[in-house]
């Protein structure tokens, strides 16, 4: 098989911009197994990262909007498994039935466990934390009204993380939550400070994670 060394000589008129040859490059070199397997979740290592989700924008009549950002610090206790914490921050406004906003903040401690040694990793995760809901609506066109509310998530992610350096995954997941109690608003009753529009329900997320510290092995 070409070595990974011998492609760097690609003439240049083959590619349109740099970017094309480094593109190219990063390809043929995972497909070559050119790159050394990392060692990115082994135990004593630290992770930062952020999952989004919900992202959502209308210029209609209604004018709806949301976003969901999901910060994340953790740490190996053990290779491949992170114990960790995140603050997930949700925001969403709808002019429609009423104008309204609302505001889910969470804090909610993870375990999460990746599965194997190459650059894609699935990983499972769950995770449980209070919640705190704030809504303001109106009720007229000079009255507003505001209610909140405290309860408890719980629920569990699974995905696959891909490394595209030995410190940093792009990550594909699913997410699951529930919660202890029933709203006591009904129209925020489907926003879920996890990445749901609905409770009860998958949810897709993207997202990124750093990796800190030394390899030692």
């Amino acid at each position: 098989m070409t070595s990974f060394l011998s492609l760097l000589s690609v003439p240049a008129r083959y590619f349109r911009n740099p970017g094309q040859k480094l593109a190219f490059l990063l390809a043929v070199g995972l497909l070559n197994g050119a790159f050394p397997a990392w060692a990115q979740t082994q135990k004593g290592k630290h992770l930062v990262g952020m999952q989004a989700g919900e992202l959502s924008l209308s210029l209609r009549d209604t004018r709806a909007s949301s976003i969901l950002l999901s910060p994340a610090y953790g740490k190996f206790v053990l290779s491949n498994l992170a114990l960790g914490l995140e603050l997930p921050f949700f925001y969403s406004f709808r002019n429609s039935p009423v104008p309204n906003r609302s505001i889910h903040i969470a804090l909610t401690p993870f375990v999460r466990y990746y599965i194997g040694e190459g650059r894609v990793k699935p990983f499972v995760s769950v995770l449980a934390g209070p919640r705190y809901i704030y809504v303001r609506y109106s009720i007229n066109s000079t009255e507003t009204e505001s209610e909140s509310q405290t309860d408890l998530l719980y629920g569990a992610r699974g995905g696959v993380a891909f490394f595209i350096n030995s410190w940093v995954s792009l990550d594909l997941s699913l997410s699951y939550t529930e919660t202890n109690k029933k709203a006591e608003y009904g129209y925020n009753s489907s926003n879920n400070a996890l990445g749901y529009d609905k409770a009860n329900r998958l949810a897709a997320n993207l997202g990124f994670q750093i990796y800190l510290g030394k390899n030692t092995r």
